[in-house]
């Protein structure tokens, strides 16, 4: 099974899913004119919530407890994004595609980042209003206007319940399986997985989940400092690594042996598979969040989005990938199995190095804790899509079932199996999506333009911060209604 999945996620990588992401990617960039670039400080200064909600044209709803500001739907989305893709996803990155694949992962995040502002500016367009004040939103809501039809919007949720409740839970489970086989046999670890998961998905969310959620910014605070002080004071090992990428990506590492064209594919799909996993750009999941904030302009959360891709990929990443490159682990032999270290163990081994053995019991906590809270975030996504496709609870059961079920095979799976999975699922999301968000790009782009006008005249004192409603561009909405 392994072996034919690996075939299939290479082929489709080869000649379907890496164009489509690279093409949608570079078409929404030159249609919003470089709106991931433009906005990048525009993000930062609506993340600080400096507009007053009692300037907004918002309802009393709004005003209420259930309103979700731009940040807290950043923060909700971010939990699901920050994850195992920028610790596991890196160190599989470099193993498989060597340091090149950094450097296509980067490139990927710059063009990303126009499709994240794409998404989630659409999600906030046609988001809905519920009786108790809160929004929900995302793909289901605007394949509907792109595809005139309900159907691909079943379809649509249908796969995203796959992909984030089954396959990319999957993923975080062979992480912690992996991390921590050598204490614990992997079948006991995906028993006492699935019966928490279980336990925790039935019953509600507990103080468990909650204090991992609090504790996860802190694990990753910690991460990045440590990588950031290891970069600061080995500067010639960090120019060497930024060197050593470069190279890489064009093959000119391999070029003597006569196998640059080769090495040059490797990188760039590895990158941009490792890329994807990790900020999400354009997969569908993080307009789920974006849909429920209480923004007064759609154009706001697209932009915040948007950096958060740049944040992910460009920043966490990069720290992880420096500090592996910078320590050589990823030309380490493992002495029990005679091959390289490869995904969470490659990292451990890295900031082994640096730090010394207490590194390692910090990696496996700071694992655990990404992976484990990742596993909700991911169930949420999947549970809102099954309730969106059908209204009968039995198959929300069934789904509870058969995720508890995933988080067993995903520990006793091979590494490389688990994530060609994910590498086609969300091949698969991605091509679905961009259709749709290029069917509706004309929207986006005279939104976009609408905020650039509102905010340039606020800027000269000549105007407010900028409020959007549907007919300022000709649509219509069941949100954006003035008098709202």
């Amino acid at each position: 099974m392994s072996i034919w999945v690996g075939n299939t996620v290479s082929f489709l990588w080869d000649y379907l899913f890496m164009w489509i992401l690279i093409l949608g990617g570079v078409f929404f960039t030159f249609r919003m004119k470089f709106v991931q670039l433009t906005t990048f400080l525009e993000a930062f200064r609506l993340l600080g919530g400096r507009e007053k909600l009692e300037e907004l044209e918002v309802s009393e709803a709004r005003k209420s407890k259930k309103r979700i500001s731009s940040f807290q739907a950043f923060c909700l989305s971010a939990s699901s994004r920050i994850g195992t893709g920028n610790v596991a996803g890196v160190g599989l990155a470099v193993a498989t595609g060597g340091p090149g694949a950094i450097f296509w992962m980067w490139i990927m995040a710059l063009v990303g980042g126009a499709t994240g502002v794409v998404e989630s500016t659409l999600s906030q367009i046609y988001k809905e209003k519920q009786p108790d004040g809160h929004f929900i939103g995302g793909p289901a809501f605007y394949f509907q206007k792109a595809f005139k039809s309900k159907i691909p919007s079943i379809i649509f949720c249908v796969l995203i319940a796959i992909t984030y409740g089954l396959i990319l839970n999957s993923v975080q489970t062979n992480t912690i399986a992996v991390s921590f086989e050598q204490y614990i046999p992997r079948l006991f670890i995906g028993i006492g997985l699935s019966v928490v998961v279980l336990f925790i998905i039935f019953g509600g969310v507990t103080r468990i989940t909650k204090f991992a959620s609090i504790l996860m910014p802190f694990i990753i605070l910690t991460y990045l400092m440590i990588c950031i002080g290891v970069i600061l004071l080995n500067m010639p090992q960090f120019l060497n690594a930024m060197g050593l990428i470069v190279r890489s990506a064009f093959g000119l590492e391999q070029a003597a042996g006569g196998a640059a064209g080769y090495a040059i594919s490797v990188a760039v799909q590895t990158g941009l598979r490792r890329g994807l996993f990790s900020n999400e750009a354009g997969i569908g999941s993080v307009p789920i969040a974006a849909a429920a904030a209480s923004a007064t302009h759609p154009a706001k959360q697209g932009i915040i989005q948007g950096a958060g891709v740049f944040i992910d990929t460009i920043i966490i990443n990069s720290a992880t990938a420096f500090m592996i490159i910078m320590a050589g682990a990823h030309l380490l032999v493992d002495p029990a199995t005679g091959q390289g270290y490869t995904g969470a163990v490659l990292v451990r081994e890295a900031m082994v190095t640096w730090i010394g053995p207490l590194a390692a019991p910090f990696v496996n906590a700071s694992i655990f804790l990404l992976a484990f809270t990742s596993l909700f975030g991911n169930y949420y996504y999947g549970e809102t899509s099954i309730r969106y496709a059908t209204k009968k609870s039995v198959f929300v059961d069934v789904y509870r079932i058969v995720v508890g079920g995933f988080v067993i095979f995903a520990a006793l799976a091979p590494l490389g199996l688990v994530w060609d999975l994910a590498d086609i699922f969300t091949g698969i999301s991605v091509t679905m999506n961009i259709i749709a968000l290029a069917l509706l790009s004309q929207i986006v782009a005279k939104c976009l333009n609408d905020y650039k006008r509102q905010l340039k005249a606020f800027k000269k004192k000549k105007g407010k911060e900028p409020v959007f409603y549907d007919d300022l561009i000709g649509i219509d909405t069941p949100y954006w209604k003035r008098g709202r």
